[in-house]
C-alpha cells in the first residue's frame, strides 16, 4: 500500500511534468510561429522582387522602339531617299533606313508626401538599374536632383536633363505635375503613374483637375491608382 508521502510525491512529479510538457507545447507554437512570419516575409519579398522585374522588363520593351534620329538601316524604306532616286540613281534596297533607339527614363518621387511608397519605389527602381536601356534618376516632387551610375552602383548628383522625344515613367505625386507639363510639352511621352490616394474629383473644387487636365492635354499620360506594384505592373501592360 502507498504511504501518503508516496502519493504527494507522485502527484509532484506529474505537476512537474506536465509544466514540462506546457513548456515544451509552448517553444514549438513560438517556433512554428516564427517560422511562418519568416517564410510570410520572404515570399512577399520574392513576390515584390517578382513584380517590379515585371516592371523594369516593361520599361525594356519600351526603349527598345525606336524613337532617335534615322540612321542607315533596313527597318523602313527612307521617303527622302525614294523621293530623291530620279538624281541619286540609288538601288531601291539602299534606299531603307533604322532608328536609334533611345533609352526609357523612370524617374522616381523621393519627397516626403510619397513615404507612403517607401517600399515599392526602391524596388522598382533596383530592377530597373539592372537594365541597360534605362535611366533612373531619383527626384523629389520630379526635381532631378541624382541620377543611378551603373559602373560605380551609386547614386550621383547631377543637373536636371533637358528630356527631348524621350519616352519617361514617372512615379510619384501631385507635387511635381508643373515639371510633368514642361517634359510633356517638349515632345516627351510622358508616363504619369499616379500614387495620389485618391482619385482626381471631377468637379472644380480639386485643385488637382485642372494639373492633371493640362497634363493630358499636351499629350500626357495619367495612370492612377498607382500605390502596389500589382498597379504598376497591371497599368504598365496597358501602354506596351
Amino acid at each position: 500500500m502507498k504511504s501518503k508521502a508516496d502519493s504527494n510525491e507522485n502527484d509532484k512529479a506529474s505537476d512537474e511534468s506536465s509544466e514540462e510538457r506546457n513548456e515544451e507545447d509552448q517553444d514549438n507554437n513560438d517556433g512554428e510561429g516564427t517560422n511562418a512570419v519568416n517564410a510570410f516575409d520572404l515570399e512577399a519579398k520574392e513576390r515584390r522582387k517578382r513584380l517590379a522585374n515585371s516592371f523594369a522588363n516593361i520599361m525594356a520593351k519600351l526603349a527598345e522602339e525606336p524613337l532617335g534620329a534615322p540612321v542607315y538601316g533596313d527597318e523602313r524604306y527612307s521617303m527622302k531617299d525614294l523621293m530623291l532616286r530620279h538624281i541619286t540613281r540609288k538601288p531601291l534596297s539602299q534606299c531603307r533606313e533604322s532608328r536609334q533607339k533611345v533609352g526609357c527614363v523612370l524617374i522616381v518621387d523621393s519627397s516626403p508626401s510619397c513615404k507612403h511608397m517607401r517600399e515599392v519605389y526602391p524596388a522598382i527602381a533596383s530592377q530597373a538599374a539592372a537594365c541597360n536601356d534605362v535611366e533612373v534618376y531619383d527626384a523629389p516632387n520630379a526635381e532631378i536632383q541624382r541620377k543611378w551610375c551603373p559602373k560605380q552602383k551609386k547614386w550621383v548628383k547631377c543637373e536636371p536633363p533637358a528630356f527631348s522625344r524621350r519616352r519617361i515613367i514617372f512615379c510619384g505625386d501631385f507635387d511635381g505635375a508643373e515639371i510633368l507639363i514642361e517634359w510633356a510639352k517638349k515632345k516627351n511621352l510622358v508616363f504619369w503613374f499616379s500614387c495620389a490616394p485618391d482619385a482626381v474629383k471631377e468637379s472644380s473644387t480639386d485643385p488637382r483637375k485642372a494639373r492633371r487636365d493640362r497634363f493630358v492635354s499636351v499629350g500626357g499620360c495619367y495612370l492612377w491608382p498607382s500605390r502596389t506594384e500589382e498597379d504598376l505592373v497591371r497599368l504598365a501592360k496597358c501602354i506596351r
